[in-house]
């Protein structure tokens, strides 16, 4: 048992190391050897998808609702309050709840990630940072996602929010933060206070 949880911390710190060297170009450095990382627990497939996620979370990060569309099956669909919401109605529901002011910080935390042969499924933490004035102020979001492998690649075909305790799931933390398009003003915000 001891062996097993040694091997998924050091797959956890192996991913979160691969993911904190993310290129600009949104594409993750993974080892030349695969078979390592699958000794370490993780599997390539898994770590395949961790890369397609962090290029959907550089895409929200990026561009918003407009990011989840690039990665949206035609059929997407999005369970909100009771309601069953496809399409244009779907995004815009899911819109309400992102934050796309300047110097807005996006982090997505998945766990777990059950990734089987063409499906996916995802619990995820958004957590979005920004600043009111001098105060930091962040706001969480739960979701759960299903995803296909499509012959456009990975696609994500359904959305709900989700009630579940996120930080008692089982199963690796991946947590992946694409660089901010700018900055919070911090250091302004702090200059006008002491004026």
């Amino acid at each position: 048992m001891q062996s097993l949880v040694q091997k998924m911390t050091t797959t956890a710190i192996l991913l979160l190391f691969l993911l904190a060297h993310a290129h600009a170009d949104d594409t993750v450095a993974v080892p030349n050897n695969l078979n390592l990382a699958a000794k370490l627990g993780a599997s390539p497939a898994t770590i395949q998808f961790v890369r397609v996620y962090t290029a959907y979370a550089k895409a929200i990060q990026d561009h918003g609702i407009d990011g989840v569309k690039a990665f949206a099956t035609p059929d997407f669909v999005m369970h909100s309050q009771g309601q069953l919401l496809r399409g244009e109605a779907a995004f815009k529901e899911l819109g309400t709840c992102m934050i796309d002011t300047p110097g807005t910080r996006f982090t997505a935390s998945i766990r777990p990630l059950t990734v089987t042969g063409t499906d996916a499924v995802v619990m995820m933490q958004d957590a979005y940072a920004f600043y009111i004035q001098t105060t930091r102020v962040t706001a969480t979001y739960y979701w759960k996602q299903n995803w296909h492998k499509t012959t456009q690649g990975w696609k994500i075909a359904i959305i709900e929010k989700y009630g579940g305790d996120f930080d008692k799931a089982q199963g690796a933390k991946y947590t992946i933060q694409p660089e901010a398009k700018s900055e919070p003003a911090k250091t302004q915000a702090k200059q006008n206070v002491v004026k």
